[in-house]
């Protein structure tokens, strides 16, 4: 990230945030799947789908949680 010193954990299904990242730790049902710099994971992801569809019930799990004035992204 920009500033230096502070660690932030962002989980986003969003890969527009990726390109702030120093390290990506990509998760797949709760384990990680790759670990890199952002060069790297994105680099083994090319070719493959940006978005992942998630299943609705899951969708509901999370909007669930969310807070009332956010919208659920389909």
């Amino acid at each position: 990230m920009k500033e230096r010193g502070r660690t932030v954990v962002i989980v986003s299904h969003q890969t527009s945030l990726l390109r702030t990242a120093d390290n990506i730790v990509l998760l797949r049902d709760g384990s990680v799947m790759m670990l890199g710099t952002r060069d790297e994971v994105l680099g083994a992801l090319a070719g493959q789908p940006r978005r992942i569809p998630m299943p609705g019930a899951m969708r509901d799990k999370i909007a669930a949680f969310a807070p009332a004035n956010l919208k659920a992204v389909e």
